[in-house]
């Protein structure tokens, strides 16, 4: 019983993996059922991220890079400002 529960948790853990991933989290959490969660795992790492997934997730880390630059410009130029202020 508590080997069908653990390849369960493992399983479901899979799926969500895979849909991160850009894949069918609920075929992969199928397919760890019923062949193995360790097998499944492995041939997951190995076939990667789908091509969109994987071009979302680089474009969201350019978006959050982009953020931070402007926010750090933004605050350099309040600084500057501020002792522009103070020293007239």
């Amino acid at each position: 019983m508590d080997i069908i529960l653990i390849a369960v948790v493992f399983s479901a853990l899979i799926g969500y993996w895979a849909n991160n991933w850009g894949r069918s989290g609920w075929l992969w959490f199928l397919i760890a059922l019923l062949i193995s969660p360790l097998l499944t795992s492995i041939a997951l790492f190995f076939m990667g991220r789908d091509g969109e997934a994987k071009a979302k997730k680089e474009s969201e880390e350019i978006e959050a890079e982009a953020q931070k630059s402007a926010a750090i410009e933004k605050r350099k130029a309040e600084l500057l400002m501020d002792k522009k202020g103070e020293s007239q």
